[in-house]
Parts: C-alpha cells; sequence; structure tokens
C-alpha cells in the first residue's frame, strides 16, 4: 500500500499517521494499564521469574508456533485451528507490512524497496495480495460455521455474543480496504513493485473499463488508505476492551507457566501462616485475560458434558468479570478487599467448583494457557 503524499491536502502524511499513531496508542496503553495490569497488580505475587530462557524458548511453540491451536485440528470435523493459524500469521505479516509501508515509506518512500530489494519487494506484495483473498474465505467459512452449523463448543451463550462478530467484520474490512486501496493505486497510474499485485490487478482491469480519470482514482487510493489507516488504529483501542486482549495475554501466560508436571496444583506451602484457606478475594482471581471464548475447555469438561453446573469457561470469564468489577474500588482505597463480597456471592455458583473433577482436560485443551484448576 503506497502511502498518499499528504492527509486532506493539507499535512505531510507521515507528520498525520505518527501524531495520530501516538495519540492512538497512548489511549490504547492507558486502557490496557487501568483495564488490565494495575487490576493484576492487587493478586498475590507468585515467583515465575525463574529460568527466562526456558519460558521464552518454551512459550514460542504455543505462540507463533499455535501447537495447542493446532493440536485441536481434524480433517473430518474441525478445521478451526487451521484457520486461527492463517488468520495469526495474516495479522503477523500485516503488522510487518504496516511497519514498512505505513511508518517507514511515509517518511521515505523507497525505504521498503531499500530493505527488501525490487524482487523481495514485488514477492511481498504478491503474498499480501494473496493473504487477503485468503483470509476473506477465512472469514466467511469462520461466520458460517459460528453462527450456522455451530459445532458444540460455539452453542454456548458466550461464544455467541457479538464479539465474534465486530472482530470477523473488522478483519474483513481491512482486507477489502486493502484490495482497494492497490486497485485504485493501480488505475491512477501507479508503478513499482506494489503494480504487480495480482488480484488487485485483475479487479483494477475489470473496473478500468468504466474510464475513471487517473486524478479521481489515485483520490480514491488516498481514501481507502487513511480508511485503512483509521481502522488498524480503531483496532488497538478495541483490543484491550474484548476477549481479543488475549493477543497479548495469552503469549504472557505462556511465558509465566508453571514448570511441574502436568496435574500439579498451586498449593501453599505454610497453611499455619495463611490469613485465609483457599481463593476468596480479589487478588486470588487474576487468569481471565487469557481466555479467548472458544469453548474448547467446556466442550471437553466431563462435569459439563454430563449435565452439571460447571463450565471451566463461563468460570474463567466470570473470574475476569469479578476482578474489573471489584479491583478498581480498592486501588481507589474506597474499600478494602476484606469489603469485597466473595465470588461465589454473585459471579460463579458454589456448586460449579465442587462439580470439578479436576481431571485437568480443560488445562490440557486450552489454547492460551489458562490454568483453570489452580483456579477452581
Amino acid at each position: 500500500m503506497v502511502p498518499p503524499h499528504e492527509f486532506i491536502g493539507l499535512i505531510p502524511t507521515w507528520v498525520a499517521v505518527y501524531f495520530l499513531s501516538a495519540s492512538i496508542f497512548f489511549t490504547a496503553g492507558l486502557i490496557v494499564y487501568q483495564r488490565v495490569f494495575r487490576l493484576i497488580l492487587i493478586g498475590r505475587r507468585m515467583d515465575r521469574f525463574d529460568r527466562p530462557l526456558a519460558r521464552l524458548f518454551g512459550s514460542l511453540p504455543n505462540t507463533l508456533g499455535q501447537k495447542k491451536v493446532l493440536k485441536s485440528v481434524s480433517l473430518r470435523t474441525d478445521l478451526s485451528g487451521i484457520a486461527h493459524f492463517l488468520i495469526f500469521w495474516g495479522f503477523l505479516s500485516y503488522l510487518a507490512s504496516y511497519i514498512l509501508f505505513i511508518y517507514a515509506d511515509s517518511i521515505w518512500d523507497m525505504f521498503s524497496l531499500w530493505v527488501l530489494g525490487e524482487f523481495g519487494l514485488k514477492v511481498f506484495v504478491f503474498y499480501l495480495d494473496l493473504l487477503a483473498v485468503t483470509l476473506l474465505l477465512v472469514l466467511f467459512w469462520g461466520a458460517i460455521r459460528r453462527w450456522l452449523l455451530k459445532p458444540s463448543r460455539l452453542v454456548f451463550d458466550l461464544t455467541q455474543k457479538s464479539e465474534a462478530a465486530i472482530i470477523l467484520i473488522l478483519i474483513g474490512m481491512l482486507m477489502v480496504l486493502t484490495l482497494a486501496t492497490e486497485v485504485f493505486y493501480i488505475i491512477g497510474g501507479g508503478g513499482g513493485p506494489h503494480s504487480d499485485a495480482p488480484i488487485a490487478r485483475v479487479i483494477a482491469d475489470i473496473i478500468g473499463h468504466y474510464d475513471i480519470a487517473n486524478e479521481v482514482a489515485l483520490t480514491l487510493q488516498a481514501i481507502f488508505w487513511w480508511l485503512h489507516f483509521g481502522l488498524i488504529l480503531a483496532f488497538s483501542l478495541y483490543i484491550p476492551l474484548s476477549k481479543h486482549m488475549h493477543i497479548i495475554a495469552s503469549p504472557l501466560s505462556f511465558y509465566f507457566r508453571p514448570f511441574e508436571t502436568s496435574g500439579t496444583l498451586d498449593t501453599p506451602e505454610d497453611l499455619m501462616t495463611m490469613e485465609s484457606f483457599g481463593a476468596a478475594t480479589v487478588k486470588d482471581f487474576l487468569d481471565g485475560y487469557s481466555c479467548a471464548v472458544c469453548g474448547r475447555c467446556t466442550d471437553v469438561c466431563p462435569a459439563s458434558i454430563s449435565g452439571k453446573v460447571l463450565s471451566p469457561m463461563h468460570i474463567v470469564q466470570n473470574m475476569k468479570g469479578y476482578l474489573i468489577e471489584n479491583g478498581p474500588p480498592i486501588l481507589s482505597n474506597v474499600g478494602s478487599q476484606s469489603d469485597i463480597p466473595s465470588i461465589t456471592e454473585k459471579f460463579i455458583q458454589e456448586e460449579a467448583l465442587w462439580d470439578c473433577l479436576t481431571c485437568g482436560a480443560c488445562v490440557e485443551v486450552c489454547p492460551v494457557g489458562v490454568e483453570h484448576i489452580n483456579s477452581i
């Protein structure tokens, strides 16, 4: 995506890009801090800062490699892991393109060419063009699967909420605007590697029969470019307010994973010196931000399958709701932790906790590293 030279004909593009980015990213950072990290700091400390290299390299298969997401793939019954893998790597690919084509090329329009070379830039543009169409097809299939086919793990109330629709629409709009920007750049007579995008070239040839003037085409290209950029900024504000906070939280969850053998419970070392027994207050419930609300944990839970109250997904989501509601009063000194009601008074049914068999099926299948059993 070649940046236009100016913003509304008055301000150099790079000035508008960096000013808007600084403003929006600062706001998004404040939201993340206020809604997530300052609340997490209320919690009791856990010693999981040891062996940093082992933690880092051990987390890569589940983050960059999407190992646990792909683990559930079945060519006969469930291809959603492949779809998520494509969307995740599409996200990383377009993130790289934004750094090159928006933030670098807006300052010096030859930067991406200098970094990648002419052939490398052509290959990257070709790849992004095909990726946009691929992601649109994946998103269309995902929408049909979630709201029409509805496999068992997607029939729950939480998995049918509007958040999933919003993110699918936003990603789809990004892909459409990407193609539209390239199409009208080509129609406007733009040259270089960006004019070789195969799908955009075909669409441009079709639209080109309507004899659109170069100036009109380049104006449309600028409009679509800025709309695309605005949508990227909107994404950064939406993510910390939605379940898609797991984009940030799940890598941290995998990094700070326990090294103990699977099934080992997090138990206190000295019961004699504990102020209270078990988990009861805000400081004990900090594992909800990683949850992607995918339904996998509840779908494999034997208690849930047998019709009992327990739903690991709802447990984790309600933990987050409990923290968001009761954390701020503590931080603002409105009340102390002893004044905060127990989580079982409003957010989680006590019966659901006693339904748990501690079999670990939920933890094993969770693609984002949530530790359901320890919390329960």
